[in-house]
């Protein structure tokens, strides 16, 4: 039981501290190169906003997208417009560039998307995951985060020793 035990607890603190890893890298690459969409292996993440593409996911669900040289009709992309991402899906090729539009929106988007504003098509959703790491990114999260990894860290230390106390007292 106690190999499981710690095992879990190591676990659980490499999780903790690959979490803070890409959420430090995520910042740093920003305030660093000016990165706006920090990547890695080529990978980024993106976290919904708004309910545009219901229901093919929703206002607080994390996307993982990934820069391809094509995109098909079909294909659920995020682009920048202005210094704003936008995921919609791709619903036209034509010569003045890709036209988008929002599953729960009842209009195509304004201006067609050109090549170069795509940061990437959608290749995994995880629903709700971006709530979570939004709340991570904030002060009380980072606290929050370090916290627990402490917790984890010390906390079956502790108990192992109020065990051996009891022991002792009881004999």
């Amino acid at each position: 039981m106690k190999i499981i035990i710690r095992f879990l607890r190591r676990l659980i603190f490499l999780l903790l501290i690959l979490l803070s890893a890409a959420c430090l890298y995520q910042i740093a690459a920003f305030a660093v190169s000016g990165q706006k969409l920090p990547s890695v292996l080529g990978y980024s993440s993106v976290t919904v906003l708004s309910g545009s593409m219901e229901p093919a996911f929703s206002a607080g669900d994390q996307l993982i997208i990934r820069r391809k040289t094509q995109y098909e009709p079909g294909d659920i992309i995020s682009f920048w417009s202005d210094d704003i991402l936008i995921t919609h899906r791709l619903v036209e090729q034509t010569d003045e560039g890709s036209i988008t539009k929002g599953d729960n929106n009842n209009t195509r988007d304004e201006a067609p998307v050109r090549p170069e504003q795509i940061a990437g098509r959608v290749v995994l959703v995880l629903p709700g995951a971006g709530n979570i790491l939004l709340f991570l990114r904030t002060p009380i999260g980072i606290l929050m985060i370090l916290l627990l990894g402490l917790l984890i860290w010390f906390l079956p230390g502790l108990i192992n020793r109020m065990n051996g106390y009891g022991k002792r007292c009881r004999k």
